[in-house]
C-alpha cells in the first residue's frame, strides 16, 4: 500500500508507523490527549460551570463510548487517526428517543465527505469495500485536523511529510541491511 516516494520506498499510515519517529510521535500525541480528562458541562445563570454528569452525554464522552472501548481507547484512536489521516470519524447510535447512546469508530479511510443539496454527507464503505452507505452529519462524529484546505476535511501528517518519511524509512533499511 502506499505510492512511493522520491526515496523509492511506499508512505502509507501503516508503513509509515513502522518509522520510530513517527511511531513515536504518534504515540506521544494520542497517548497523552487521550490522558486528559473529558468533562461534559452545564453552564450556571451567573456564568459559571459545573460537571454535568447528569447529561445522558457524559457516560459516553467520559466513561465509555460504546460497550468495547473505554473513553480512554476511543480517544486514543480518534486522535491517531485525526494526526496521521487528518480525520476523525465516528458513527453516532442513537436509542429510541434520539438521544446519543454510543460512538462507534470509523477508520478513516473509508470515509468520503461530500455536499449533497447543501447538506455534509458521510459515504462510508464497508470493511471490505463492497457497499456503501450515506450517513447524514447528524449521524457522525467527525473532528477534522486544524490544517484544512476546506474547512471540512482535516490534513494528514503522513500524506504531507511523505517525503521525509520516505527517507527516513529508506535510511533505517539501508542501515538495517548494511549491518545485517
Amino acid at each position: 500500500g502506499g505510492s512511493s516516494v522520491l526515496a523509492g520506498v511506499a508512505v502509507d499510515e501503516n508503513s509509515a508507523l513502522t518509522y520510530s519517529a513517527v511511531w513515536a510521535a504518534t504515540r506521544l500525541l494520542a497517548a497523552t490527549g487521550s490522558y486528559l480528562p473529558l468533562n461534559l458541562y452545564r453552564t450556571r445563570p451567573d456564568g459559571g460551570k459545573d460537571i454535568d454528569d447528569d447529561n445522558p452525554l457524559y457516560a459516553v464522552l467520559h466513561d465509555a463510548p460504546n460497550p468495547e472501548m473505554s473513553s480512554m481507547s476511543f480517544r486514543l484512536q480518534a486522535i491517531a487517526q485525526q494526526v496521521n489521516r487528518g480525520n476523525c470519524y465516528a458513527e453516532i447510535q442513537r436509542d429510541g428517543s434520539g438521544r446519543v447512546e454510543a460512538l462507534w469508530p470509523i477508520h478513516a479511510t473509508r470515509v468520503t465527505p461530500e455536499r449533497r443539496d447543501g447538506r455534509m454527507t458521510y459515504l462510508v464503505s464497508s470493511e471490505g469495500g463492497r457497499r456503501q452507505v450515506a450517513l447524514s452529519a447528524d449521524d457522525v462524529f467527525h473532528v477534522p485536523s486544524l490544517i484544512s484546505d476546506d474547512g471540512i476535511c482535516g490534513k494528514g501528517v503522513i500524506q504531507h511529510a511523505r517525503e521525509s518519511i520516505g527517507f527516513g524509512l529508506a535510511t533505517e533499511r539501508h542501515g538495517a541491511a548494511y549491518f545485517g
